[in-house]
């Protein structure tokens, strides 16, 4: 369904669940932006939570 909706392969929809829940939560700009946001979203909820978080709070306002 998401390669689909983003017009991509399956393989391509893997490797981006793989770094949302494996790399990210791990890299340096994840923990920056983990103190911009609200300390409910958990590694667990990316990237379902941070997409949900800044469909609430724009970008703008953190920059």
């Amino acid at each position: 369904m998401l390669a689909r909706k983003f017009n991509t392969n399956r393989k391509t929809v893997v490797r981006w669940i793989h770094y949302s829940r494996e790399v990210f939560p791990k890299s340096m700009q994840w923990q920056r932006l983990r103190g911009l946001v609200s300390a409910r979203i958990s590694n667990q909820d990316l990237p379902q939570g941070l997409v949900e978080y800044f469909l609430v709070h724009p970008v703008n306002e953190y920059l």
